[in-house]
C-alpha cells in the first residue's frame, strides 16, 4: 500500500503539476497573493484584469494562524482556528477586524472577499499545494464553487498605456530600499503606515526618490502619498 501511495503521489505531480501539502496547519503559514477567484463554478476572474487595476491583495498568515492583509482600499487583521475532518482542512475566523473606508472602485469585490473572513460559519475549506516550479499555491472556499486562489509569488505586470501614469512601489517585496515610480506632481507628504493605520515613518519628500526601509520589521505596509491635496495609497511587503 505504501508503494502504491508513492506511485499515486508521483502520478499526480507529473500530470497536474501540483500536489497537496502534508504538514497542516503549518503549511498555511506564509505570504499569499490573491491571483483569481470563481463564483458558483462560473467564470474565473483574474485580479490583474480588473477594469480598475489593483495590486494583488495580500494575505499573511503566521505560525499561530494570526493573519493580516488588504483588499482594495481597506486592510484587516484577524485570527484563524484550524480543524481537520475526514482528510479535509478547515480554517475558521476566530476574529476579523477590517477598516471601513469607502473605496473609489471595486467595492463589490472587496465586500465579497471580506465576507469570506467575516462570518464564522461555515468555515473555509482550505488547501495548500506544492507546485512543480518550486512555488506554492493556497485555495479556500466558504461554499462549494466559490474559490479564492492565492500564489506564493505576486503577479508582476509590465507598464502599458493604461498603467504608465500609475504610482507604483519598486521593488515589491522590498528588503532595504524602495522607490516610488510614477510621481509627476510635487509631493507634499509621504507616510508609511502599518495594517492598523498607525504611522510608522515619515519620509523626506525632497529625497532622490529612494527611501530606506531596512529598519522596518517584516510585514505588510502602506505608503500614503499626498500631492496637490490628493492622497494616494500603495502597499508594499517588507521581507
Amino acid at each position: 500500500m505504501k508503494s502504491f501511495n508513492i506511485f499515486l503521489y508521483a502520478i499526480c505531480f507529473f500530470y497536474f503539476g501540483h500536489i497537496s501539502a502534508q504538514n497542516y496547519p503549518d503549511d498555511f503559514e506564509g505570504t499569499w497573493y490573491l491571483n483569481w477567484y470563481e463564483y458558483d463554478l462560473g467564470d474565473r476572474y483574474y485580479i490583474h484584469e480588473f477594469k480598475h487595476a489593483i495590486d494583488s491583495p495580500v494575505l499573511i498568515i503566521d505560525s499561530n494562524l494570526n493573519f493580516e492583509g488588504d483588499g482594495v482600499c481597506n486592510i484587516f487583521t484577524g485570527e484563524f482556528s484550524y480543524e481537520s475532518s475526514n482528510g479535509d482542512h478547515y480554517l475558521t475566523s476566530a476574529s476579523f477586524n477590517p477598516t471601513n473606508l469607502i473605496c473609489d472602485f471595486n467595492n463589490d469585490f472587496e465586500d465579497e472577499y471580506f465576507f469570506q473572513f467575516g462570518d464564522v460559519e461555515p468555515p473555509l475549506l482550505a488547501e495548500v499545494y506544492n507546485l512543480s516550479n518550486g512555488l506554492r499555491s493556497f485555495e479556500f472556499q466558504k461554499s462549494p464553487g466559490f474559490v479564492y486562489h492565492f500564489d506564493s509569488k505576486p503577479i508582476v505586470l509590465g507598464l502599458n498605456e493604461n498603467q504608465e501614469n500609475k504610482l507604483a512601489i519598486f521593488p515589491n517585496p522590498a528588503r532595504n530600499e524602495i522607490s516610488i515610480v510614477g510621481l509627476q506632481n510635487p509631493v507634499e507628504d509621504i507616510q508609511i503606515v502599518n495594517v492598523t493605520g498607525s504611522q510608522i515613518k515619515k519620509l523626506n519628500t525632497s529625497s532622490n526618490n529612494s527611501y530606506d526601509v531596512s529598519d522596518l520589521p517584516l510585514g505588510l505596509y502602506f505608503i500614503r502619498i499626498t500631492s496637490e491635496g490628493t492622497t494616494t495609497t500603495r502597499k508594499f511587503l517588507k521581507q
